[in-house]
């Protein structure tokens, strides 16, 4: 069995810093290039000091859904979930993880994927059915002014 295996962060190690919010914007496009079948980009408007509130939604194949429900399968059955990251802007650490969350979804999901089976690996399997059975919308801050 693979497991995860901890090691010390570097300088260079993304959880070392936190992102300011031109960094968060370009991860979130990022990610939606990185798996444009599964991501997409969503846009509430814009923060009383005029920065974009954005988020990203993963759900397995969004562009299947765009063009319309699959022969009458459950697709539209999945269970909506939303997190929100922070509503102030003193509290990084919840936006901070639900960037590292996205982004540990989809790439659980590609691994998943390579390998033309589920993972063995318990926590692989655990995010890449995230991606399989859920709609997940994901706002990282509420509030960039704060």
């Amino acid at each position: 069995m693979i497991g995860l295996q901890w090691s010390s962060c570097s300088d260079r190690c993304p959880l070392m810093k936190y992102h300011n919010h031109t960094e968060l914007l370009r991860d979130l496009e990022l990610l939606q290039m990185a798996a444009p079948a599964d991501v997409s980009l969503f846009s509430l408007g814009s923060s009383m000091g005029g920065r974009e509130l954005r988020g990203i939604r993963l759900r397995r194949s969004i562009q299947d859904d765009k063009a319309g429900q699959e022969d009458g399968d459950n697709q539209a059955l999945r269970p909506l979930v939303k997190l929100v990251g922070n509503m102030h802007g003193n509290e990084p650490t919840g936006r901070e993880m639900l960037i590292h969350l996205a982004k540990y979804i989809i790439l659980a999901d590609r691994y998943s994927q390579g390998r033309q089976r589920v993972s063995r690996d318990p926590w692989v399997a655990r995010a890449a059915a995230i991606l399989r059975n859920t709609d997940l919308w994901i706002l990282p801050t509420m509030n960039p002014d704060g």
